[in-house]
């Protein structure tokens, strides 16, 4: 985050979708390799997951709100 506030641009590429809703601003999802959606995390629709995944609309929603831990940065 603090290289992204200086200006620098960031990319990750993650499967973890629960991580990548936590952490990113902008989400790029590909699809037999090609750009689906360009959404931010807040857009991301189960409809979407759910096609993607090749899953049930409600296990969709289910990894939407997954809860996500991430460790404290140490002091």
């Amino acid at each position: 985050r603090a290289e992204a506030a200086a200006g620098a641009t960031v990319v990750v590429s993650l499967h973890d979708l629960p991580l990548a809703l936590r952490l990113a601003d902008r989400l790029l999802f590909l699809g037999a390799g090609r750009l689906v959606a360009d959404l931010k995390p807040h857009a991301v629709d189960p409809a979407l997951i759910a096609d993607l995944y090749a899953i049930p609309a409600d296990e969709a929603r289910l990894l939407l709100n997954q809860p996500v831990a991430l460790p404290q940065a140490a002091e």
